[in-house]
Order: C-alpha cells, then structure tokens, then sequence
C-alpha cells in the first residue's frame, strides 16, 4: 500500500538485518558492490562520500531484479544525504491513455552503470507480481531505449517519463538517522540519493530476489534503426556506421564517430 516503510532507532546487527530482509524471500547477492564480510555475502556496503544522484532502481539489468531492498543507516552527515522515491503505479496511471497503450507494447533495454556488459530487456511496463497492478518500468539510471522504437526516438520518449517521475506529488523524501531502517518494493518504486552532503555517510544494504520478468513486451518486431548507413564526416569522407548511436552521442563532434 505504502511502497516505502521506514522504522527508526533499530540499530539491527549484520544477523538481524538478513534476518529481518529473508522473511520477504531468497536474498540477492549483488554482483559488483563490496560486501559486508564473508560472514554476510547478502549485505553491501555503500558508503564514502559517493552519490546515487540520479533516479534509478536497483538492478533492473538483472533477469530476475530484486522485489525488495531493506537498508540501514550506519552513519550519517551532520546534515543531508536524504533519499527520495517516486511512485510507479502513478507515473504510470497518470500518462494519457495513448501513450500508456504505446508503453504497453515497449520492451526496455536496462543496462547497469556500473558493467555495461550486464544488461538485460524487460517491458517497458510490468505488472507487479503481488498487487497485480500495472507500473512503468523505466528509469533515467539503466534505461538504454526502447527495442521497438529508434534511437532517437528512444531518447526524447525517455526523457519524457523521467519528467514524469519528477512531480513532487508522486514522491516521498525521507531523513535518514544512525540506525534507521527503511524497507522498500523495488518494482514499485525508483529512488534519489539527494547530493547535499560533504561529509561521508554509510549504509548496509539487503536485497530480496524477485521474480524472473518477461525479455520482451511482444506486441511489435525491433526498430531496424541499427541496420548500416552511410556518414559523412566533417571533412567530406564518407564512412558507413551501424547501430552505434551511443558512441556517436558521446562525441566531441556532433556527426564525427569516434576512432
């Protein structure tokens, strides 16, 4: 009902937190952040002065993305370093009846930030396991495009529903206090590491598995927008490119691609 609960004072040991994160269902263990010791493969460590500035759900690139996320607060900046999660049944439910019928047929290429080897599509739009109710699953983080539609039109669609998750009435922000405990649904929800901090702050994190999602939203074939071109390039040699749009958006050249 909530997506996000949040318990004060805990102050959980390493066996309590996994304790308290298995009762939800088989933990994951992330494939890239450092763990807490070999003791507790399925807590990680986030800590240091490092941001999570950009909205994003856990491991979306994963074929089977975590349910839920049960984290703790170890220590905290004198002040700042509050987290903010956005609704994403609303953002859903709220985009005019075309573009959700559009959404619907969408598969979304999700890649982690971190590896961009791991990767993995999942429709634009799931329906969540437990609730049954239909949500975007798109996020400005690991969202890549959409598989059905071309590069650019990918980007400006994308662009759009991130716009969509910044409305202050979709969101919750809450202040984070050593020992405070805060469990959300993963599927649900994408969050903001809010970057008003200087000193260091430290979290342990638990995350559920959850269900293996759908590659693919099945409605239309791939967009074709990666078959070869032609390009001519500042200084009037042509040369031909296939789908590498990402590598072409990275340039210092608009239209130059990359050595």
């Amino acid at each position: 009902e909530h997506l996000v609960l949040f318990f004060p004072d805990q102050h959980l040991t390493p066996d309590e937190h996994r304790g308290f994160a298995v009762r939800f269902g088989e933990p994951e263990i992330h494939p890239f952040i450092p763990k807490l010791d070999d003791a507790h493969p399925e807590i990680v460590v986030l800590e240091g002065t490092a941001r999570a500035d950009v909205w994003h759900t856990d491991v979306t690139f994963a074929e089977h993305p975590p349910i839920c996320s049960v984290l703790k607060a170890v220590s905290m900046p004198a002040r700042g370093g509050d987290t903010m999660w956005t609704n994403q049944y609303l953002a859903y439910e709220r985009l005019s009846a075309p573009l959700r019928d559009l959404l619907d047929g969408l598969t979304a290429l999700q890649r982690s930030l971190v590896n961009p080897n791991e990767q993995s599509p999942h429709p634009a739009v799931i329906v969540h396991p437990e609730t049954g109710r239909k949500l975007l699953y798109v996020s400005k983080a690991h969202t890549v495009r959409f598989l059905e539609l071309t590069e650019r039109e990918s980007r400006v669609l994308i662009d759009h529903l991130v716009e969509v998750n910044l409305q202050p009435e979709l969101s919750c922000r809450y202040r984070w206090s050593p020992g405070a405990v805060g469990i959300w649904d993963n599927l649900a929800t994408v969050h903001y590491g809010v970057n008003d901090f200087d000193e260091p702050r430290v979290f342990h994190r638990a995350m559920v598995q959850g269900p293996t999602l759908p590659a693919h939203a099945g409605r239309w074939p791939a967009a074709t927008d990666g078959a070869p071109r032609t390009l001519v390039r500042k200084d009037g040699t042509a040369g031909v490119v296939g789908e590498m749009a990402e590598r072409l958006w990275a340039t210092d050249e608009p239209g130059v691609p990359p050595a």
